[in-house]
Formats: structure tokens, C-alpha cells, sequence
């Protein structure tokens, strides 16, 4: 129950600094879709402390896939990144002729 409350609250933090900066900087990218994404948090973790019982198997269910697409994208910018090594070093270390 005091795990759900912490990610509500951190919900709503994150939320209402998300929206403000993207508010009080006009020249800060994507500034539309970090209001509209700050406004879906704080409504998150107003829904996620107005029902903590229900939203606990919501919440696991959530980290869950979110840590699989997190392990899938690791994956990925780990071969990315072999790639790119691989590339400079054909230009740091240039075969023999």
C-alpha cells in the first residue's frame, strides 16, 4: 500500500515539473507534448492514489512490460553500439595495403 502511495505521489511530482517547465519555457522542444504528457501523469497518479488496491495489479503489470521493452531496447543499442565501434575502428585502424 505504501509503495503504491510513493509511486502516486512521485506520479504527481513528476507531473506537475513536467508541465511547468515545459509552461514557463517557451523554448524548450516538444514543448506541447511535455504538457500534454505532464496533464496524463498527474491524472496517473491522481487515479493511482484515488484506487491504490486496484491500480497495485495495474502498476505490476505496467512495470512488467516496461521492463521487457527496457531489456528489448538494451538489446538493440547494444548491437548499435557494436556496430558503431566496429565502424570507428575501421577509421582509427585502417587495413594495410
Amino acid at each position: 500500500m505504501l509503495l503504491v502511495i510513493g509511486i502516486g505521489v512521485g506520479f504527481i511530482f513528476r507531473g506537475v515539473s513536467t508541465a511547468t517547465m515545459a509552461i514557463t519555457d517557451p523554448g524548450f522542444p516538444g514543448r506541447g507534448w511535455a504538457i500534454f504528457f505532464g496533464v496524463i501523469t498527474i491524472i496517473a497518479g491522481i487515479v493511482v492514489l484515488a484506487w491504490p488496491f486496484d491500480s497495485i495489479l495495474t502498476l505490476a503489470l505496467v512495470a512488467g512490460i516496461w521492463l521487457i521493452v527496457i531489456g528489448v531496447m538494451e538489446i538493440v543499442s547494444g548491437f548499435g553500439m557494436r556496430s558503431d565501434v566496429k565502424k570507428v575502428e575501421k577509421i582509427t585502424h585502417p587495413a594495410a595495403p
